[in-house]
C-alpha cells in the first residue's frame, strides 16, 4: 500500500446516497430508514482518494463523506457491481452505509471506472462483487446482512507489547490485525475531536504534514523488511 502514497485519484459520480435511519422499529425485512439521494451535476460530484489515504466524496466544496482509510480493514467493507458500489462501516458498534454510482466519461464507462476505483480501495479494505440493483435509490433488502458481515472479531488480535514496526504495518494496512486495547484508547477529548480536526484542516500546511507522517510510517515498514 505504501507505494500508492503520494498519489491522488478521483472519479466523477453520477449519484450518491446515504442511508438515514428512521429511529423507529420497522417490520421484519424492511429497512429502518430511507435513502437520501444526491444527484451529481455538471461533473462536480467526485470521489477522491487523497495522497494521505483519505476517502472524500464532495460536490462543489460540500463534503458528503470523509474517512481516513488507515486500518480501515477493521471497520469498513464494500460491495460492488457494474457501475455502482455500496460501502458499509461501523462507528461505535453502529453500522452506517452509503452508495455511489459512477458517471461515464468520454473514454471510459461507469462500469470501467467502478472497477478502477475498486482496485484502488481494495488496498485499504475488502470489497466484494455481488448482485444488487444499480439504481442507487432502490432499497436493498439484504442491507442488514451486509452490515452483519462486518465482523472485526474475524481479524486477528495482537497481544502484549507490539513492536513499532508492527504498529506501522497495521496503520498502513500492510498487516491485517487489530492492536491491543491499550493501543486503541486515547487521552484526547473525543467530544472535541471534530472541532480539533476542523481547526487542523484550516491550516494550509496540515495536509503536507499528514503526508510526511505517512511517508515516515512507510520508511519504518521498509526498514523492518530489509
Amino acid at each position: 500500500m505504501c507505494e500508492d502514497w503520494g498519489r491522488e485519484s478521483e472519479w466523477v459520480l453520477e449519484k450518491y446516497a446515504r442511508f438515514v435511519s428512521g429511529g423507529t422499529t420497522s417490520p421484519p425485512g424492511k429497512p429502518d430508514g430511507e435513502w437520501k439521494v444526491y444527484e451529481g451535476k455538471n461533473g462536480k460530484m467526485k470521489l477522491r482518494l487523497t495522497s494521505s489515504a483519505q476517502l472524500l466524496i464532495d460536490e462543489d466544496g460540500n463534503v458528503l463523506e470523509s474517512h481516513c482509510l488507515l486500518n480501515a480493514q477493521t471497520w469498513m467493507r464494500g460491495v460492488s457491481k457494474g457501475d455502482s458500489m455500496l460501502i458499509v462501516y461501523k462507528i461505535k458498534n453502529e453500522s452506517r452505509r452509503f452508495r455511489i454510482k459512477f458517471a461515464s466519461l468520454v473514454d471510459k464507462t461507469g462500469v470501467e471506472l467502478c472497477q478502477e476505483c475498486t482496485a484502488k480501495l481494495t488496498k485499504y479494505f475488502f470489497i466484494k462483487k455481488t448482485d444488487f440493483a444499480t439504481e442507487i435509490a432502490q432499497p436493498v433488502e439484504n442491507q442488514q446482512k451486509e452490515n452483519d458481515s462486518i465482523n472485526p472479531d474475524q481479524i486477528p488480535h495482537l497481544e502484549g507489547a507490539v513492536p513499532v514496526a508492527t504498529i506501522a504495518k497495521v496503520l498502513t494496512g500492510d498487516l491485517k490485525a487489530r492492536l491491543p486495547l491499550a493501543y486503541q484508547n486515547t487521552n484526547l477529548p473525543v467530544e472535541e475531536l471534530n472541532t480539533l480536526i476542523r481547526l487542523c484542516l484550516t491550516d494550509s500546511t496540515f495536509p503536507a504534514f499528514v503526508g510526511q507522517v505517512e511517508q515516515e510510517l512507510c520508511k519504518i515498514v521498509k526498514d523492518d523488511t530489509t
